[in-house]
């Protein structure tokens, strides 16, 4: 859906500055949470931009102050992980973003239950980006805040990535990646597997590998 109206370009897009702003500076953030408002700085997160194809009330007319909810991004596991979540450091947060929209997290600069794709560096798709565009700001495919634009989907397939085999969003936790955020998942919530979309739109899930880690 996003990909064919806006030029085949992962969110949030080209040219994306901020200053002047208001929109997200250069790329998204791997720290998701699953809300959205008028407030210019959610649109760093995925949702933001997928409002319009789930039928959802524009962004411009939520209050800024209002966390707008986006429940397909909020897995149940996840909301019953509550006494597994990271306080951001080595310890377990007390907080349940189910009791107050994600307000808590938002303050905190958290993370609910997804991230979008962040391929380690030496992972097989991640070389495969990096050999066929060397000269790039950066790889990751939504790019990074702060630092460079995502790239578009064409992009992929050109650089020979495999686009039903490379997943765009995921469960987030700590575990895989060894970087906690306030209110993330410390332990896979499914346990053994992960829950994934891909970049071909499938969803599907993968075992956790032996060393937690993402394998690709």
């Amino acid at each position: 859906m996003y990909f064919t109206d806006f030029n085949d370009w992962l969110p949030p897009g080209p040219n994306s500055r901020n200053p002047p702003g208001p929109n997200v500076d250069y790329g998204l953030t791997q720290g998701q949470l699953p809300i959205y408002s008028s407030n210019p700085n959610t649109r760093k997160w995925l949702p933001y931009y997928l409002v319009p194809f789930l039928g959802l009330p524009d962004a411009t007319t939520v209050p800024a102050t209002t966390n707008a909810l986006v429940k397909v991004f909020v897995c149940a596991a996840y909301s019953g992980a509550v006494n597994d979540l990271s306080d951001g450091g080595g310890g377990r947060s007390t907080d349940d973003p189910s009791r107050n929209n994600y307000s808590v997290a938002y303050s905190q600069s958290g993370s609910g239950s997804y991230t979008v794709t962040q391929p380690g560096n030496n992972t097989p798709f991640m070389q495969m980006l990096k050999t066929a565009y060397p000269t790039a700001a950066g790889w990751l495919p939504f790019g990074k805040e702060h630092v460079y634009e995502p790239m578009r989907l064409e992009m992929l397939q050109k650089a020979g990535v495999p686009i039903s085999d490379f997943w765009e969003v995921g469960d987030y936790d700590v575990a895989a990646t060894g970087a906690p955020k306030f209110d993330m998942a410390i332990n896979p919530v499914h346990r053994k597997v992960r829950n994934f979309v891909y970049f071909d739109a499938h969803v599907a899930d993968r075992l956790v590998p032996p060393d937690f880690r993402y394998d690709q």
